[in-house]
This record gives structure tokens, sequence and C-alpha cells, in this order.
């Protein structure tokens, strides 16, 4: 039986800046976020994944969805869209790797997958005191030109935290 905790099916819980940051040093400023209430929580300027936009090409996009699998499915195939036009799409997720609509939905979409060792303490108006992502989470990366297999890199919550940003 998988605990729940009664905000579960909330969609605010806001990636902490150090992850923010460390995105930034790898992929550049230009932060474009999908997954975001403007204004309220974004971490860079609001785009619409499920509409048409203009990106500049020193732009990519992040997307911190809302973590229940069909949201998921939808932002990755939105995103694959966008990753085909040439913007590099990165997405935070819940370590669900080996779940059946994982597997049939969403992992197909990714170029690289980073997994972060460690549970995420998101910021969010219902986290619970000292409360950590319930599973871990991983990071999937979208390039404009497909890999013909998907490569896996790994990282750890506190060596991006010692990241030294200049």
């Amino acid at each position: 039986m998988t605990r729940q905790h009664e905000h579960n099916d909330k969609d605010d819980f806001r990636t902490p800046m150090y992850i923010i940051k460390w995105l930034k040093s790898k992929f550049g400023e230009g932060l474009r976020d999908g997954a975001c209430t403007p204004g309220v929580n974004n971490k860079g300027e609001p785009i619409n994944i499920f509409g048409f936009h203009l990106i500049a090409k020193d732009e990519w996009i992040y997307i911190n969805p809302p973590f229940d699998t069909p949201s998921v499915v939808m932002f990755a195939e939105s995103a694959r869209l966008r990753a085909n036009k040439g913007i590099t799409v990165v997405m935070l997720l819940p370590n669900k790797l080996c779940q059946v609509g994982f597997v049939n939905g969403v992992n197909l979409h990714f170029d690289e997958v980073w997994t972060l060792g460690g549970r995420i303490n998101f910021e969010s108006p219902y986290a619970v005191a000292g409360g950590a992502s319930m599973n871990g989470c991983f990071l999937g990366i979208m390039y404009q030109d497909r890999k013909e297999h998907t490569l896996l890199k790994h990282y750890t919550l506190s060596e991006i935290k010692r990241w030294k940003y200049d």
C-alpha cells in the first residue's frame, strides 16, 4: 500500500534553485518554464508547451510537470515536438522509469536520462516539514538530433549542491 499525503494531487511543488542554477550552467541562462503558474512559481520566462511559440536559439525549455503518469505522458509528447524543431528540453520527473506507462509513453522520447541520487526537497506551500519527494527523480533530456541509443548519466544531489556557479 503506497503512502499517500493529502497534498499529493497538488501541482505546486517547485524545483529548488540549486537545481535550476546547475541546469543553467549546463544549458545556458535562456530557461523557458514549460510547467508553471506565471508570476507564482515560474523559474524562467513561461512558455505554453502545448501551444505554438517562437523561441530564441539560445533558449531551452525546462519542465517540472505534475508527477501523475497521464500528465507526464502529455508533457513528454508535446516536449518531443519542440525538441524535433531544434529546442533542447529538460524534464524533471519522478523515478518511474520501469513503470509501464513510462516505458510506453515517456522514456522513448529522451536522448539522455540523468539519474539524481537522493530525494529532492521541493519548495511548496503543500510541503511538510523535512518532507522530500516520495521517490527519487531523474532528468530526461531531449535534443534536436536524436541519439541512436539513450545515454544514461548519474549525479547525486549533494554533488549538484556543491557545484560552483560562476
